[in-house]
């Protein structure tokens, strides 16, 4: 056996096992989703009826429905990341060889995952100093609750861009091994 070939074997069991972690945290994220989704739906319903049926506004309602929501939108991000749901721009990209537009998805999502990582450091650093010595206005709870979403949010995001780029590695090892036959 080559040397390529072991290194290729390796990386196969190294992908399989980095893909059912991924998928396992896409379970999970997507139940997560769904129960903040009934949440915010049944909040944002009670703070509407107690407005304009009882005259009685639950004066924390929004905020809470915008906590939810910003916890909701970081981990359906994620998974919008693994299923390759996010917006992109294919016009180019489309017109290139299959091996070319890898090559490019490739090197967009090693920016992409060094950026999210500088943003995702920078937000722990927020939370861990700003955070703490801040309430929010009208429940006030710990702004660490909120903000948390952002860094835990972002962690996810990488993981699973981690995810689609050794899936594109993936690609590109098949396409040349049967580029070879």
């Amino acid at each position: 056996m080559g040397v390529t070939v072991i290194m290729k074997e390796k990386f196969f069991v190294l992908f399989g096992a980095y893909a059912r972690v991924s998928e396992g945290i896409k379970k999970v994220s997507t139940v997560f989703c769904y129960a903040l989704l009934v949440f915010v739906t049944a909040e944002a319903g009670v703070a509407v009826f107690y407005r304009y049926v009882l005259n009685s506004p639950i004066m924390w309602a929004e905020e809470v429905a915008r906590y939810t929501l910003i916890w909701l939108t970081m981990f359906a991000s994620s998974i919008a990341i693994k299923d390759r749901l996010h917006i992109s721009l294919t016009t180019v990209v489309s017109r290139l060889s299959r091996t070319a537009s890898l090559i490019i998805e490739m090197f967009m999502l090693l920016i992409i995952v060094g950026v999210i990582y500088i943003i995702t450091k920078f937000s722990w650093i927020m939370v861990a100093t700003k955070s703490i010595k801040t309430y929010s206005p009208s429940i006030a709870v710990s702004m660490v609750w909120s903000h948390t979403a952002l860094p835990v949010g972002f962690v996810l995001i990488i993981i699973q861009s981690v995810y689609v780029l050794l899936e594109d590695i993936k690609l590109l090892i098949e396409e040349r091994s049967s580029a070879k036959e």
